[in-house]
């Protein structure tokens, strides 16, 4: 599997089914914010879109709103997962984001192409990013997609239209096929097809999510984290905010 994830920069994997309460617990208490059936107390700077029925919405740096995001973000399983992959002397919580997606939302539901380096806060950071959906999802809820090995180009955070906002996707996808160098070839391919599984991909490679034509609304959890492969590499500074979920040091 580490093979697999340094060749095409993801990875599709099966949850622990242990996350399953916790999951539950999120989706109950986050549901009712984005649908409107419960008092929104979060602080404005940290959301985005929350009660627009036909957009998406987000919520950022969740993981100090809820405890049960805190939970599964220090889960056992998904440490280990993380170390498999890349060998991590140490992990830090870089940020989290929860996206909700309503049933049958068009272009203004999606998630453009994009790489997560984009929007990093500083260049020190080598990110790795797991992506859980939280409740019962299709093939048309508007899963994820990657493009194989695009970890690999250089110059990916030079591109204005890397910026993951809602687009129209098959224009967006030309400029991305435009700009793919002529040795690597372009492949998509989607993340999952159920919330059995979850992904983790490399902090460089393109991604993005479409429209959910479903019934069902999508909420899915994102969990961008920070590596270290020996005992002296960069921190972030706000141990409250990013705190380290794993150190190798103290084992």
């Amino acid at each position: 599997m580490k093979d697999k994830y340094t060749k095409d920069g993801f990875v599709v994997l099966e949850q622990d089914k242990n996350w399953q309460a916790l999951k539950n617990e999120i989706c109950y208490q986050f549901t009712r914010i984005f649908t409107n059936s419960a008092a929104n107390k979060i602080p404005a700077a940290l959301c985005w879109n929350i009660g627009e029925p036909n957009k998406i919405q987000k919520i950022d740096t969740v993981h100090m709103l809820s405890h049960s995001v805190y939970r599964l973000i220090f889960s056992p399983s998904l440490i280990q997962y993380i170390i498999n992959l890349t060998g991590a002397h140490k992990i830090q919580l870089n940020s989290s984001h929860l996206f909700f997606k309503p049933a049958h939302s068009g272009n203004s539901g999606n998630v453009g192409w994009h790489t997560d380096y984009k929007n990093s806060r500083c260049n020190k950071l080598n990110i790795i990013v797991a992506c859980i959906p939280l409740n019962p999802i299709s093939k048309h809820s508007g899963n994820m997609k990657f493009v194989k090995g695009s970890h690999l180009w250089s110059g990916n955070t030079e591109h204005d239209f890397n910026d993951g906002a809602p687009c129209d996707l098959e224009l967006q996808t030309q400029k991305l096929v435009d700009i793919t160098p002529k040795n690597a070839g372009y492949q998509e391919v989607y993340a999952y097809s159920n919330n059995d599984e979850f992904s983790i991909h490399n902090g460089n490679t393109w991604h993005c999510s479409g429209p959910n034509s479903s019934d069902v609304f999508r909420l899915s959890l994102s969990i961008s984290l920070h590596i270290q492969t020996d005992a002296f590499g960069y921190c972030l500074p706000d141990n409250i905010r990013n705190p380290i979920i794993y150190n190798k040091s103290y084992l």
